[in-house]
Formats: C-alpha cells, structure tokens, sequence
C-alpha cells in the first residue's frame, strides 16, 4: 500500500483553501503560513497543518515545517527555478501530491514514454534513477528529456516540469 501524502504542492494560490479545508473537517489545526512555533519539534501529535503561497523567502520554512512533520500544503508557482528545488527537498522528506489544474488550455505535445519520464523527474527522481525505473539507459533518459525540452520549446528541465504541473498530463492509452 502506498504512503498517504503529507505534503501537497499546487501551482493554483487559489486552490489553497480547498485543499486545507479537509484537514480542518479531520480535525487538524490549519496554520496560515510557515512561521510555526519552535517547542514542540515533532509537529505530528498536535495535528498541525501550515498552508499557502510561497515565496522565494519562505523556502526553508516551507521545507523546516514539512521536516518537523507537520501537513503542508504549499502554492509553488510553476515558472520559478527555485520552486523546483523546494519540490526536491519535499520529495525527500516523503511523498508528495501534486495538486494539478483540472483543465488544461492545451496538451502537451510529450509521448506517454515522454510523460512517464517527466513524471518521475518532477516527483524528485534524478535521471538515473529515474532511467533505472523505466529500464532505460542513462543516455537514453538523457535524450529524452533533452527531446522533451526541444518539444515545449524550453530550455531547462525545471521549466519542462513547471509546463507539466500546469497542464494534467495527456491520456496514456
């Protein structure tokens, strides 16, 4: 059985509420934003829940309070390079659910081999581990995702991944 998310991340500010609103109803105590007390560390026992939007300025506090065990919920904006590196630390510290749009205003012009690359790579994966998962070589892995940057018209890895979380990835059959 796979881990419950305790982190969430969405590139929507206006998603926010909505997400922490079922914490609240499980009888968590939501935290608008990321300046949490320092006593207790162990944030689990008191079911504390921090939410928002993050700036450039909060990302340690963003990545202290999800170490502290608290439930994040954090808005990432999509085109920032530091999101991305925010969304690694999360990544190390456990799972993590990203929240995407619902609608999409076009699709991604990616392979469902091309997906399920980007997928594994914007979850936290490095692009060996990532090509291990999907028995590929490193250079193969290499090629796709360079193939992947040519095909959004992007020229890192981390705005490749911003696109997919703002547009749902296409339908794989």
């Amino acid at each position: 059985m796979r881990p419950r998310p305790r982190i969430v991340v969405t590139i929507d500010a206006a998603r926010i509420a909505a997400l922490a609103r079922p914490l609240a109803d499980n009888g968590m105590h939501l935290h608008d934003g990321w300046d949490l007390p320092d006593d207790p560390w162990d944030l689990r026992p008191s079911g504390v829940a921090a939410f928002g939007a993050v700036a450039e300025s909060d990302a340690a506090h963003v990545v202290r309070a999800a170490s502290r065990c608290a439930v994040v919920v954090a808005a990432l904006p999509a085109d920032a390079p530091w999101a991305l590196s925010i969304l690694a630390d999360l990544h190390r510290l456990g799972p993590v659910q990203v929240d995407r749009p619902a609608e999409r205003p076009d699709a991604l012009p990616l392979t469902g081999e091309q997906l399920e690359l980007l997928a594994l790579v914007a979850q936290g994966a490095t692009s060996t581990e990532a090509a291990a998962q999907l028995y590929l070589s490193q250079r193969t892995a290499e090629r796709r995702l360079a193939s992947i940057r040519a095909a959004l018209g992007v020229r890192s890895t981390a705005e490749a991944i911003g696109r997919w979380l703002a547009s749902p990835p296409q339908d794989r059959s």
